[in-house]
């Protein structure tokens, strides 16, 4: 029995090609189904190369676009780098200005204090010259005008007996003047004087020495000049030797002299005195000579009498009512 290969044609030459088998005809509806599935495989295919084809064009563009997209990102971070690394450095440099703005406002600060300092210690010393000079000045001023001023001092008064004459006969009167003498190398101006003579149980009051406005002569006496006030006119009993004053009675001599100095803006002068007679002494020439002791108050000058203020107010009432 011949094994079967599961072949029709036996072996044969094995290097001989077989004959290929012949295929039916196909009909015309196969025909037209088969070219209508090839047809309908041609477009499959086309539609997906498309597909394809934009797939690959549209991942070329988004591949473009994100590379644009980058390289914009990369070009907006470099503009960013380089405008953040401008500000640091505009920062940087702000803050170098500022601090050195913050030391040269601390060095002028400083600098202004020392100034301040200096300026201040500058005028308090020239205050210290300027009051020390004014010192000096009113030193050497109140020196000359201490030896150079008008100084009144009050002298012995004058007494002399005079003969009176009138209709009912002679009578003997005792006429008294106050003298007053400049000292000073200038002269007295404006000078007023006041000048009084009474019995008196004690010395006189205030309103007493002071006397009445009306009562006031005015005077000018020039420097190392002895002049005589207006003589006042007392009985002959007021310095008669023979007759004493009643008990507990003395006789006292008093006057005042206000006057100015040549200096400008200076005070008003006061010279005060007051005497009580202790003795009269009469030689045989007929000359009296009566000796004084001074009042316990008004031997004075200037602010050494205690009613200055009140003296020199009267002076000035006097000169306004000239």
């Amino acid at each position: 029995m011949h094994k079967q290969d599961g072949r029709d044609n036996p072996p044969g030459n094995p290097y001989e090609r077989p004959t290929p088998e012949s295929k039916p005809e196909a009909t015309p509806q196969q025909d037209k189904v088969s070219h209508n599935a090839q047809s309908g495989a041609r477009d499959d295919e086309s539609e997906t190369t498309k597909l394809e084809r934009d797939i690959k064009t549209g991942e070329k563009w988004l591949i473009l676009v994100n590379a644009l997209l980058l390289l914009t990102t990369i070009v907006i971070a470099s503009i960013y780098y380089g405008q953040l690394t401008q500000m640091r450095k505009a920062t940087e440099a702000t803050s170098t200005a500022a601090k050195a703005a913050d030391k040269a406002a601390t060095t002028a600060e400083n600098t202004f204090n020392l100034n301040k300092q200096y300026a201040t210690d500058t005028l308090k010393e020239i205050r210290r010259q300027t009051k020390a000079q004014q010192d000096a000045a009113a030193t050497s001023r109140a020196s000359l005008e201490s030896v150079q001023r008008a100084f009144v001092v009050a002298r012995e008064p004058q007494t002399q007996p005079i003969t009176v004459h009138s209709d009912s006969g002679d009578t003997t009167k005792w006429e008294i003047n106050a003298v007053w003498e400049n000292a000073g190398t200038t002269a007295a101006r404006r000078m007023i004087q006041h000048f009084e003579a009474q019995i008196l149980a004690n010395e006189p009051d205030e309103g007493t020495f002071k006397g009445k406005i009306d009562m006031i002569d005015s005077a000018f006496v020039g420097p190392k000049v002895v002049q005589s006030g207006s003589p006042i006119l007392r009985d002959n009993e007021f310095l008669d030797v023979k007759k004493r004053p009643l008990r507990d009675q003395q006789r006292f001599l008093w006057g005042w002299a206000a006057y100015d100095d040549v200096f400008p803006k200076t005070k008003i002068h006061i010279t005060e005195f007051c005497y009580v007679l202790s003795s009269e002494r009469q030689f045989s020439s007929g000359l009296i000579r009566m000796e004084f002791n001074n009042c316990h108050k008004h031997n004075c000058a200037d602010e050494e009498c205690e009613d200055y203020s009140s003296m020199v107010e009267m002076a000035r009432r006097f000169r306004r009512k000239k």
